[in-house]
């Protein structure tokens, strides 16, 4: 196994969650802090899940079986030339608690073959995730991340978007654009079982203005990039609204277990 682990910062719990109440109460309460005003749209309802209100990963990122809850329902989105009876059997289980988001996602794969300079991480093989907690399905308030482990051993992860806010954000927090460093993104590659598992742990301010409360619904997609060695030829996907055109419309439909 290759694991390679970001050097993150220790983080209180106790403020964390305070930093987690303080910016419930900004968004749901004083919308004024938001730059673009709220809107929707139609969203659409294709898949469904669950995910668990208990950790699924020690604070060392160690999984937690009898917490976990596993989703499938993948589909395959082409991206290239795709060999016949493609496959890669995929699963995710997601985790909400009063101060963390976790998630774990198991793909299988022939080889592992990663971007090449991480400076465009979906060119490789990758993961691809984002959250839409309003429920709206405005892509101005979505939160995004990406993740992979490039050659070297090291593995990178990247805030692709946030909503923009007027005022203070919480100390522990990433702007978008820029390296996550505030958790835990650990990328396990098993080549003699032909699969990539990737551990992600972060605490809830990532998400920040739109911090969930354990127990509410909350919109979401999800893909893991395929790369044959020469380019990215799909993209296997929980939900839509990420490759094809960002559109969180589209996201799927998380719940509480």
């Amino acid at each position: 196994h290759f694991v390679a682990i970001f050097p993150f910062e220790k983080i209180s719990p106790r403020s964390t969650i305070t930093m987690g109440l303080a910016g419930r109460l900004q968004w749901k309460k004083d919308p004024s802090m938001l730059e673009e005003k709220e809107s929707s749209r139609p969203l659409r309802h294709e898949v469904a899940g669950v995910y668990s209100r208990k950790p699924i990963l020690t604070g060392k990122g160690v999984p937690i079986p009898e917490n976990i809850r596993w989703n499938s329902s993948f589909r395959v989105h082409p991206l290239g030339q795709l060999p016949a009876g493609f496959a890669r059997p995929t699963r995710f289980a997601a985790a909400v608690t009063k101060d963390r988001f976790q998630l774990i996602v198991e793909t299988d794969d022939d080889l592992h073959h990663p971007e090449v300079d991480g400076r465009d991480l979906w060119r490789g093989d990758s993961l691809e995730f984002s959250l839409d907690i309003p429920g709206k399905g405005m892509n101005a308030s979505t939160v995004s991340f990406s993740a992979a482990r490039i050659p070297g051993g090291k593995n990178l992860m990247y805030k692709g978007h946030a909503p923009v806010v007027v005022g203070d954000c919480p100390t522990v927090w990433t702007p978008a654009s820029m390296p996550v460093e505030t958790g835990r993104c650990e990328i396990l590659v098993q080549p003699e079982k032909k699969k990539t598992v990737y551990r992600i742990d972060l605490p809830l301010t990532e998400l920040f203005p739109y911090i969930p409360e354990s127990g509410d619904p909350i919109r979401f997609s999800l893909l893991v990039n395929e790369n044959n060695g020469k380019e990215r030829i799909a993209a296997l996907c929980w939900g839509g609204g990420i490759v094809g055109g960002k559109d969180a419309a589209k996201y799927g439909d998380l719940k509480a277990e």
